[in-house]
């Protein structure tokens, strides 16, 4: 409809409002589809007529595809107008002529081909596709290859060539490469070598493949050959060339060699004499003599054998140290063996005495003994071989002798050789010390409860002793149980010992009277004194109701801490004291109560009700008319502001007390409500697509809400089913019927799927398996055009949103045919395609 027409149809309409015309009406053709020839056309031919009110109607075509009845139509939708007018009203018509290519191209495959292998027995599969033929009714629209050139492949690759037209018709053929293996094995013999003889001077030839290093690209266990074979037998001096071959199955052979010569490395047999010896002389000589003689030895070869003695024969020692004698044995060949004995010079001349040691006195120790010296330092000895000597001593140094006692020492001194000289001497073993005696140092001695101090045994008291006499005789110039008076006495003693060997001590001290002995003193019990006004009262005077006394002072001196007529408050402690003329002092105390009947006051914070177990507050505070006091906690929680308080109600209970012991008290009540527990579970792992419930446990739990809430359902329960499409943290709060909270978290990991992976097979028997064809990661094709074709290129199902719901159906719901069908997914610009066999 134009621009001037659609002016003139409003003007009318405004013109002639109230008469209303019925507008004319077309019979179009339905919506239709239409399949190309192998010409790569299809024609079209339709009609178009007046279906109603049809006086004075015009019909014409007002699209602008460019196609009408009777036209080739090109390949996909093309939409047809048709308008009717009446010249006052008008309509339209439209349908639709749909035009799909089925028939697939034709592609025309090589016959089978050969390629080379490589070293590795592999080759690299080239690009065929732009040597096979092919054609289409229309045109292609891709070649490509499977597998892609540049795979590396050994043995025989499949190759197969797919052609695709415009229309995602596709055909494929296929061929076979087989890999040839036309190298050569690699084979490496070892340097030129000797070999060695044996024992009958012959070598016999081994197999030496296991010495050759070989390899092939194809084959892993090519065949080697030896030439000549094992077995052979070679005499000294030979020197042959040894050949070695080696063939792959494929017929490729290499060949290396190497000489060895042989060689005679076998040393004679040697067998030595028993060991010699020979006497030393005066000056520690001896002859070494000539023992080749009694040496014996063989050859594996003929011919003989030269015996050699180090030190040769003649050779002079010195000392009586054995000597190694070595012999060697040399064949003809340089081949040598060795062996030894030992050569023992023999020493039988004695040492000779050049200074010996006379009888001596010696004296006790503390232990009334004398332990015996080693005398062997003191004496000089000579030897014709050596200037060191074994000493041995009788009795041996060390032993204990007593005093009074003769003792015979008997000294030996051996050479290395075992001959030896003696010497003998008496020792006198006597006692020179005197007992031991310590007075004490001029001490100070209390007197006793008759103010006396009476002498003691000083036998009895002190330590004295003696090295040899357990009970030497012992005295005292003033004797035991004397008496003497008066403080500040003194009296000089003098103590005196002999042992029974005569040896003596003495010593002498002065004594001097002290008294260390307190006063008596008895104090009163408790006094209780009445307050003033003021809340004091004064200090009574206890000296007249305290009893005191001393056993040497008749008047010791009486003293109050706090004075008598002193004012005071509170409880007070007074002490009395009763000190003698020597100072000493005794004491005892007195405790001082008011008469105080007013209780303190004491005040508690209000009870409180918390979710946080951490509970403070202000700690109870009171006061006294007479002062101070004293706040304590007498229940047995052990809590206070600022601890961690129990689930429950716990009471804290509070005394006040002043300083009379007037009590008040209060309590707190301090109520801690259970938090709701939960338990978000174990971390979760699923595939990407998939969902899954959420297994949480809980308790005291009245109200839960989980987030991030995208992709779950039921947030506001125990157990949300969620479904990420990236791992994701969910968590959760939940609240109790008190009002505590609490909270906790999992994270559901998803495996993340990289690659689309389509199946190819679909068993629609409701066996669970293979019931739809599958596809790993349906949102990587969401949106995407998917289309699925018979043999034949003919669409029979379709889908803009597949969610791997396809079930062998055809777009009637018609199960199709067993067989090969094909599929196109066409997704912003990536195309795949395949095939999918159909068996149920």
């Amino acid at each position: 409809m134009n621009k001037y027409f659609l002016i003139l149809f409003f003007v009318g309409f405004l013109i002639s409002y109230e008469y209303q015309a019925q507008s004319p009406t077309l019979n179009c053709p339905s919506d239709t589809t239409l399949y190309l020839s192998s010409g790569c056309d299809v024609e079209f031919i339709y009609s178009v007529s007046c279906a109603s009110n049809c006086i004075s109607t015009t019909i014409y075509q007002s699209d602008f595809s460019g196609y009408s009845s009777g036209d080739n139509f090109p390949i996909g939708t093309t939409i047809q107008q048709y308008t009717i007018t009446n010249g006052n009203d008008s309509s339209n018509c439209n349908f639709t002529v749909t035009v799909i290519d089925t028939i697939a191209p034709q592609v025309f495959c090589l016959g089978t081909q050969n390629v080379s292998a490589n070293n590795n027995c592999q080759a690299t599969l080239g690009d065929y596709t732009g040597i096979v033929s092919s054609v289409d009714n229309c045109s292609i629209s891709s070649i490509s290859q499977f597998p892609a050139a540049g795979t590396i492949f050994s043995g025989a690759q499949m190759v197969t060539i797919y052609v695709h037209d415009n229309s995602f018709n596709v055909d494929s053929c296929s061929f076979q490469i087989i890999v040839d293996d036309n190298l050569p094995p690699l084979i490496s013999c070892p340097t030129d070598s000797n070999v060695y003889i044996n024992s009958n001077c012959t070598y016999i030839l081994d197999d030496l493949t296991g010495h050759i290093s070989f390899s092939d690209n194809c084959d892993p266990s090519p065949l080697i050959t030896q030439n000549p074979l094992s077995g052979i037998v070679f005499n000294v001096g030979d020197d042959p060339f040894i050949s070695f071959n080696v063939s792959d199955i494929s017929g490729n052979s290499s060949v290396c060699s190497f000489r060895i010569s042989v060689v005679d490395s076998v040393s004679p047999t040697i067998s030595c004499p028993a060991n010699q010896s020979n006497y030393v002389n005066n000056s520690c000589e001896s002859v070494l003599g000539d023992y080749t003689g009694l040496v014996t030895s063989f050859d594996n070869c003929s011919g003989n054998v030269s015996i050699l003695q180090s030190p040769p024969a003649g050779t002079t020692f010195f000392g009586s140290q054995n000597q190694n004698i070595q012999f060697v044995s040399i064949d003809a060949y340089g081949n040598s063996n060795s062996c030894s004995i030992e050569f023992q010079p023999i020493d039988t001349i004695h040492p000779v005495l050049t200074q010996t040691i006379n009888d001596t006195v010696k004296y006790v120790d503390s232990n009334c003994v004398y332990v015996l010296e080693d005398f062997s330092t003191s004496l000089q000895v000579m030897d014709n071989c050596q200037s060191n000597f074994t000493f041995t001593q009788a009795p041996a140094a060390g032993t204990s002798i007593s005093a009074g006692t003769t003792q015979l020492i008997t000294l030996t001194a051996s050479d290395s050789s075992g001959n030896s000289v003696s010497t003998f001497f008496n020792i006198d073993v006597q006692d020179n010390d005197s007992p031991s005696l310590i007075c004490p140092a001029n001490p100070n001695v209390p007197v006793d409860s008759n103010c006396t101090y009476i002498i003691p045994d000083y036998e009895t008291i002190l330590n004295f002793n003696d090295n040899c006499d357990s009970n030497p005789f012992f005295s005292q110039s003033i004797l035991p149980s004397d008496t003497l008076f008066g403080i500040g006495t003194q009296q000089n003693v003098v103590l005196s010992t002999v042992d029974l060997y005569g040896n003596s001590s003495s010593c002498s001290f002065t004594i001097t009277l002290i008294d260390t002995t307190a006063p008596q003193i008895f104090c009163p019990d408790t006094q209780y004194v009445d307050l003033d006004a003021n809340c004091l009262f004064q200090v009574p005077d206890l000296s007249t109701i305290t009893s005191y006394w001393d056993y040497c002072d008749a008047n010791p001196v009486f003293s109050q801490n706090i004075p008598a007529g002193s004012l005071a408050g509170g409880f007070n402690t007074v002490y009395l004291s009763a000190i003698d003329a020597s100072g000493n002092n005794s004491s005892c105390q007195v405790v001082l109560v008011p008469n105080d009947t007013l209780p303190p006051t004491i005040n508690c914070p209000d009870n409180i009700s918390s979710c946080d177990p951490i509970v403070t507050f202000v700690s109870p505070s009171g006061f006294d008319d007479c002062g101070t006091i004293t706040l304590y906690q007498t229940d047995t929680t052990n809590l206070m502001s600022g601890d961690a308080f129990p689930v429950g109600i716990t009471n804290l209970n509070y005394v006040a007390t002043d300083l009379v012991g007037n009590q008040a008290s209060c309590s707190v009540e301090i109520e801690i409500f259970a938090l709701p527990e939960i338990d978000a579970g174990d971390d979760l792992q699923i595939d990407e697509g998939s969902e899954i419930l959420i297994d949480a446990t809980s308790n005291n739990c009245s109200q839960f809400e989980w987030y991030p809430q995208y992709n779950m359902q039921n947030p506001f329960s125990e157990d949300p089913t969620v479904s990420p499409l990236n791992s994701t943290t969910y968590f959760v709060n939940v609240e109790s019927i008190d009002g505590c909270t609490s909270s906790d978290s999992l994270i559901v990991f998803v495996s993340q799927i990289e690659n689309l992976e389509i199946n190819n097979i679909i068993t629609p028997n409701g066996d669970g398996k293979n019931d739809t064809w599958d596809i790993n990661k349906p949102s990587i094709i969401s949106g995407c055009k998917v289309s699925i074709f018979n043999r034949w290129g003919k669409i029979v199902w379709t889908s803009n949103n597949y969610n791997n719901n396809w079930n062998g159906e055809n777009l009637g719901g018609e199960i199709l045919p067993d067989g090969t069908y094909y599929y196109t997914i066409i997704c912003q610009g990536d195309e795949y395609s395949g095939s999918i066999l159909l068996l149920k």
